[in-house]
This record gives C-alpha cells, structure tokens and sequence, in this order.
C-alpha cells in the first residue's frame, strides 16, 4: 500500500511542478501617443442632426487609410 501512495504523490507533483508559472515577466503591453496635431492633423465634427434624426443625421464622421499616390505611405481621407 504504501509504494502506490509514494508513487501517486511523486506524479502529482510532477503534475503540479510542470504547471507552476514561469519566472518569465508578461509581455509589455503597446503604448499609443496622440500625434493628431504633430501630423497636421486638424478636424472638428459637426453633426449636423436636426429634425427627425434620420440614419444620415446622426451617423458619425469616417476616414479612410490608403496609399493614394504610392509613395509607401498611407494617407488619410
């Protein structure tokens, strides 16, 4: 009886050993910076809902990411 008791507690520890954490620390998480005024980027939204607010009245402003004239870089619409 007391070699199966020896061998179940050496595999749970095998088992609980194998799902300690590593000493490794969590990835960085990304840092994001405002850069819409040092890019020139200059844009108030107007709603323009009045009325009845129809779909077209209270949808939001858009932009569009592309590279228009193929430099490599994406303008902004």
């Amino acid at each position: 009886m007391m070699p199966r008791i020896a061998i179940l507690g050496a595999l749970a520890l095998g088992v609980l050993g194998a799902a300690a954490p590593s000493a490794e620390p969590p990835p960085a998480l990304p840092q994001f910076v405002d850069a819409t005024a040092a890019a020139g980027i200059r844009f108030h939204h107007n709603s323009g809902a009045f009325g009845q607010k129809y779909l077209p009245e209270t949808l939001g402003s858009g932009v569009a990411f592309l590279d228009f004239d193929n430099d490599g870089w994406q303008d902004i619409l």
